[in-house]
């Protein structure tokens, strides 16, 4: 029988009154805050206190390697409160399980890995990798493509691509993504049991058809100069609703966890797939679902702070075949908090690789403003000294925002999960500007969620993302950034 093992970072429960009232403060989140339950928002904040390792932290200068849990402590506005759907975030645990899928498969084929060429469904007519004509419009999960799951990931990270998920998904199965969670995340809430549509919306909808989502290809992988199917063509089904135990948050009093309970409902009217509106909520118990507290305890286990990681030498390399290995936890953490100017640097050169360096910065990032601008308030920086998100950057001495995240955005509904790290650049380089009293930032986790959706016609694409969501995500992550910083 397989054992639990949750992250090792001791949450403190805070008292939720300071943070709440900082929230309701902030007059661009009244609005919102005010009246959560309809727009049913929730906010789940942690601050990391003290780090296991070396890590170098507001408490602790050099962290000792005595120090074997991270310490932590948790805020919540209304975590848990009702469903929402969780969109893209939940691509987070397709990824890591392809990860962890191809790990496992890699020892029955010697030679497969992360940048082995892959092929779904078929073997290529060509052995030279196919460039796709990925555009937001274009034909994407094509079979006989030759893509790797390198590749794959970058895409799915940093332009939240759906067939890059769906990819994952075939190579990992919705239970290989069901036992790694179960497993690393047993008291946590979570069901990834179908793809994301391909298409015009790239917003994380599902592919709603029930048989073709419980049915995977065949899968090929090019070892030396021959094609070898590494899995073959299965069905994986798994139950659509039914809570694990520990998940507290679906045994609401007011909520079933049955369809007829009306807890995975949404909206009070929807567009069927033929383009008409039919009244009535839609049934979400059969789709992915994710709490936030699950979502966040996920990237928690992801990034590992309290074990530091020495890829390089070997160490930490795990014995369970189950858990992810450290060279694709570095992997997914760098690429997790990468911007869209950066994916040439990660080898995806594709046909839409100019169409996705121009996108900006905070299009991965709904709460990079917010966060930007804390960082300028809190150092009283002129627009001159404004402080970059990649950490590649070569900058003159200023604080390094480091975002590592996965969010998500369908059916009206936004969701961010991110880590948030603020650190400043070296300035050991010749012609770096010399700064004293560097202003330590406490790092933390943010993950939030909020509905957008006035008209509550779900499907109709009428939502109100841009006026509504991405301002409150952005001076969420600025108020909560400044709380975090303001404690002690």
């Amino acid at each position: 029988k397989m054992k639990p093992v949750s992250p090792r970072m001791a949450a403190e429960e805070a008292d939720g009154a300071a943070f709440r009232d900082a929230l309701l403060a902030d007059p661009r989140l009244a609005r919102i805050m005010s009246d959560s339950e309809r727009f049913r928002a929730q906010v789940l904040l942690t601050e990391v206190v003290q780090c296991s390792g070396t890590r170098t932290n507001e408490e602790n200068e050099d962290c000792s390697s005595s120090v074997h849990e991270t310490i932590s402590r948790r805020h919540a506005f209304r975590e848990g409160a009702e469903y929402f759907y969780p969109a893209s975030s939940v691509k987070l645990f397709g990824a890591v399980a392809a990860c962890v899928a191809i790990r496992r498969l890699g020892k029955i084929h010697p030679g497969l890995d992360m940048d082995t060429p892959l092929c779904f469904g078929a073997v290529p007519p060509s052995e030279e990798i196919e460039e796709e004509p990925e555009t937001e419009t274009g034909p994407k999960n094509k079979k006989s493509v030759v893509t790797c799951l390198r590749r794959e990931l970058v895409k799915l990270f940093i332009v939240s691509d759906n067939a890059s998920f769906n990819r994952c998904f075939d190579i990992a199965g919705p239970v290989g993504i069901r036992n790694w969670h179960r497993k690393y995340l047993p008291e946590e809430d979570i069901a990834v049991k179908h793809r994301l549509r391909d298409g015009d919306d790239g917003d994380g909808h599902e592919n709603e058809n029930e048989n073709e989502n419980a049915t995977l290809p065949s899968v090929f992988a090019k070892l030396g100069n021959d094609w070898v199917m590494v899995l073959d063509a299965r069905v994986e089904l798994l139950k659509h609703y039914g809570t694990i135990k520990g998940t507290a948050s679906l045994r609401d009093a007011k909520h079933g966890t049955k369809p007829e309970d009306g807890y995975f409902f949404i909206g009070t009217s929807r567009v069927t797939s033929s383009g008409a509106v039919e009244d009535g909520p839609m049934d979400c118990s059969r789709k992915n679902r994710a709490s936030l507290r699950a979502l966040q305890n996920g990237l928690r286990l992801v990034m590992r702070l309290d074990e530091r990681l020495k890829v390089d030498s070997g160490v930490n390399t795990p014995v369970d075949v189950d858990d992810l290995h450290p060279v694709d936890r570095a992997f997914l953490c760098k690429v997790a908090s990468a911007a869209p100017r950066d994916i040439a640097k990660f080898g995806v050169t594709t046909a839409e690789q100019s169409e996705i360096e121009t996108k900006p910065n905070a299009y991965p990032k709904f709460f990079l403003p917010g966060i930007k601008r804390a960082v300028k308030l809190e150092l009283q920086m002129d627009d001159t000294e404004y402080p970059e998100v990649n950490p590649d950057d070569d900058l003159e001495a200023n604080p390094v925002v480091t975002i590592t995240n996965k969010l998500g955005r369908a059916y009206g509904f936004s969701v961010d999960n991110a880590h948030v790290r603020v650190a400043w650049a070296d300035e050991k380089d010749e012609g770096k500007t010399k700064t004293k009293n560097k202003k330590k930032f406490r790092e933390f986790f943010l993950a939030a969620v909020v509905e957008t959706n006035a008209n509550q016609t779900v499907n109709d694409d009428l939502y109100e993302y841009e006026e509504t969501a991405d301002p409150w995500f952005e001076a969420l992550g600025e108020t909560c950034a400044r709380f975090v910083w303001s404690r002690e």
